[in-house]
């Protein structure tokens, strides 16, 4: 197979990884050892993602035909990269690449794209502290209903209220 037949394969299966994950986190590779990335990758499997080392150029070209801008941030795209495809929760996903970086300094989270952007160095430690996604979706439910929970229960006090006072009256006759 011819080198550019081989530079369009790996762009098509990059275009294919940034259409079905939710997003991706791209990180610095300052030297990993093989045992080190197959660790890394088998983490990253276990929380629902794929890493990948694509070349920048590459990866660069699959996201202009994806029609995604990393909005002039051409210092995330510079040096040797892996780029992490988010299948699931990405926020969990973060947490791994995070924790698994603070162990071994030679791979550093540049940035995340996510939601349509991108977000860069501390954001990155300060997305990684949220809670999963099940519980600000519980959050912000609470959020919701609650009031109208405690609307329901200020309409219901008086009734309530009135029904204690008949029980009362009725236990002091009998």
């Amino acid at each position: 197979m011819a080198l550019k037949e081989e530079k369009v394969l790996v762009v098509e299966n990059t275009l294919e990884k940034l259409n079905k994950a939710n997003g991706f986190i791209v990180a610095e590779n300052r030297g990993l050892v093989i045992k080190d990335v197959e660790t890394l990758r088998k983490n990253i499997k276990a929380k629902n993602g794929e890493a990948k080392v694509i070349k920048n150029t590459l990866f660069n070209i699959a996201l202009k035909k994806k029609g995604v801008n990393l909005n002039g941030s051409k210092s995330l795209l510079e040096g040797p990269n892996m780029f992490i495809f988010s299948y699931g929760d990405e926020i969990e996903l973060l947490k791994e690449v995070i924790r698994f970086s603070k162990s071994k300094e030679k791979l550093v989270p540049k940035g995340m794209f996510l939601e349509g952007r991108l977000y860069e160095g501390s954001q990155l430690e300060e997305i990684s502290k949220l809670p999963p996604k099940e519980v600000l979706l519980a959050i912000v439910l609470g959020g919701i209903v609650g009031p109208i929970v405690s609307l329901v229960n200020v309409l219901q006090a008086p009734m309530r209220d009135l029904l204690y006072v008949l029980n009362g009256i009725k236990e002091k006759k009998s």
